[in-house]
């Protein structure tokens, strides 16, 4: 009776984590759809430069992003401004990646536009996305 009943507790406990999973593959696609589609559209106005009028810009972006609390404008993998600090007087140099990997001999780890994004917590409210710092 023992083993049947350690037998069912398991196959709830696999389906449990099955269904654990799912969810939070569900929401890593979300939110990576979310930062596709908040950074192509600035990638899109090709900037040089961090100006006032940039910056009002990118923090358009954020009223409709669900996963993202500041932009940064990256140049030569050095932040120049950001959603939250403005244009930064000491800009930021971005470290190297974490990891790298080669796919059909091509090298990947970086980010290849000239904007990043910081996460936010999907508890955070949406109207707290462009005040809140890191």
């Amino acid at each position: 009776m023992g083993g049947i009943l350690f037998f069912l507790f398991s196959l709830y406990l696999q389906a449990r984590q099955e269904n654990i999973s799912q969810s939070r593959f569900a929401v890593l696609e979300e939110a990576a759809d979310d930062v596709f589609s908040t950074l192509a559209p600035l990638n899109e106005f090709g900037f040089t430069e961090c100006t006032e009028d940039n910056l009002r810009i990118m923090q358009a972006a954020l009223v409709n992003a669900s996963f993202a609390k500041q932009i940064m404008f990256n140049q030569d993998d050095t932040g120049l401004c950001s959603t939250v600090s403005g244009i930064l007087a000491d800009p930021v140099k971005r470290p190297p990646p974490d990891f790298t990997s080669v796919v059909n001999g091509a090298v990947s780890g970086s980010i290849a536009s000239s904007f990043s994004i910081s996460p936010v917590s999907r508890s955070t409210p949406s109207s707290s996305l462009a005040t809140t710092a890191h």
